[in-house]
């Protein structure tokens, strides 16, 4: 019996410490309810994140657009009116006309001067 007695009173002893901890813990620590307002709060961000997100993105995917189409068309028209430009322009044939006109010339002349003479 005097272990028995013995072995209550450190089993004593050790459920005090056990409830002590416990009792400087758990206050500490969130419950289930407690957690389940964050949870929901959270979710409630991430979905109306995830809209504001989605409108900007849509947002920008259409202003992107309609200024790549800008640029096209101005693009565009800038090389219609440099075509029209180049039309105005001599060619190729032009300058190879040119370029054998001047030899000719430059051979005929001295013969010229020598038939005056």
């Amino acid at each position: 019996m005097h272990d028995m007695t013995a072995t209550l009173g450190r089993v004593e002893i050790s459920v005090a410490e056990i409830k002590a901890m416990l009792s400087a813990t758990l206050p500490h620590l969130a419950t289930r309810a407690e957690l389940a307002e964050p949870r929901l709060a959270t979710g409630r961000d991430t979905a109306q994140l995830r809209q504001a997100m989605t409108a900007d993105i849509a947002e920008l995917r259409q202003t992107t657009t309609s200024d790549i189409a800008g640029l096209h068309q101005a693009t565009t028209s800038d090389f219609t009116h440099l075509r029209v430009e180049l039309t105005d322009k001599p060619g190729k044939a032009c300058m190879w006309g040119v370029l054998t006109a001047l030899p000719a010339a430059y051979a005929c002349g001295p013969a010229a001067l020598a038939l005056l003479k």
